[in-house]
């Protein structure tokens, strides 16, 4: 791992930190850790003193290529700033990119006899990532209900197989493809971890960045009727707020049309959103708390949750 590449947010290279570079900003100890189908980690320390330090900030993207020379892609997470032996460094924790799926929801999808491909293409669908499945694992049905994509990823291969990857493609400067890969499964891989050891104490900052734009809330369940209306004893569904509507125009926060599920923070979108194709998406979460059971409430809730 010579080289790693860091970008903003938006793609644009920032800078190129190097292992054995001398006038670049150095790393070491870098960490990364992979388990077959269970996601992966990667941490590095670098030096603090540098002037391209100023770009190991949470958010910023860092690719490099993995033991196996795929390029692989993560997102700074947390930041500490560290006193060893009198010199400040900073160690850098990151998460794979791949788990911005856990911000993607899927409300309610039922297919039937269809392929992996079929399938991931419409979970990945609202998102910025394209699905390539190469193993040969057939038909299959499944339903996702209130799942996020990355759920909805672990369900695939639970039930159709395969060896889940994640990678990308860049061309030097810009993020050109980010892919989530099924290919044959090569057998069972308890985790391997690949590091040079160096501990790190006195911790002085640390910075945790996992921000949401967006959000699907639900409150309390709702008893079954029967065709009388009477109650079955059973609930069938929680409550939503899809039939309140918000309109800035009127005083309320933000603007959340009729039928809408979710609702939206537009200056956390410009702030926090995910470019996708020149257009900025919402990053979104969910929320429950069954103690609600007036839709009004519930949706006053998720703009202060989000505030």
């Amino acid at each position: 791992m010579a080289d790693m590449y860091i970008l903003s947010p938006d793609e644009e290279l920032l800078t190129v930190l190097s292992s054995d570079g001398q006038d670049t900003c150095t790393f070491w100890d870098a960490k990364y850790k992979e388990e077959l189908n269970k996601g992966s980690s990667f941490s590095f320390i670098a030096d603090a003193a540098h002037p391209d330090a100023r770009y190991l900030y949470e958010e910023n993207q860092v690719i490099f290529k993995d033991k196996d020379g795929v390029l692989r892609l993560f997102v700074i997470k947390e930041i500490d700033d560290t006193d060893e032996d009198a010199e400040v460094n900073t160690l850098v924790t990151c998460e794979a990119a791949m788990m911005e799926l856990a911000e993607t929801f899927v409300k309610d999808f039922r297919p039937k006899d269809k392929t992996a491909q079929y399938v991931l293409d419409y979970v990945l669908s609202r998102s910025r990532w394209v699905a390539e499945v190469t193993a040969e694992l057939g038909t299959n049905s499944t339903t996702f209900y209130k799942k996020s994509a990355l759920d909805c990823i672990a369900e695939v291969i639970n039930i159709w197989g395969g060896e889940l990857r994640d990678s990308i493609e860049f061309d030097g400067n810009k993020i050109t493809k980010r892919i989530i890969k099924i290919v044959p499964r090569r057998g069972k891989d308890g985790g391997k971890r690949f590091e040079i050891d160096k501990d790190t104490e006195n911790i002085r900052r640390t910075v945790i960045s996992y921000p949401v734009t967006a959000l699907w809330g639900y409150g309390a369940s709702i008893p079954s009727t029967d065709e009388e209306g009477e109650e079955t004893g059973g609930y069938s569904r929680f409550i939503d707020f899809s039939e309140v509507e918000w309109k800035k125009s009127k005083g309320d926060p933000v603007d959340k049309p009729l039928g809408q599920e979710w609702v939206g923070d537009p200056d956390l979108l410009k702030q926090l959103g995910r470019l996708k194709d020149g257009v900025l998406i919402h990053r979104e979460g969910e929320y429950n708390n069954e103690d609600i059971t007036e839709p009004e409430e519930l949706l006053k809730e998720q703009k202060l949750i989000m505030s």
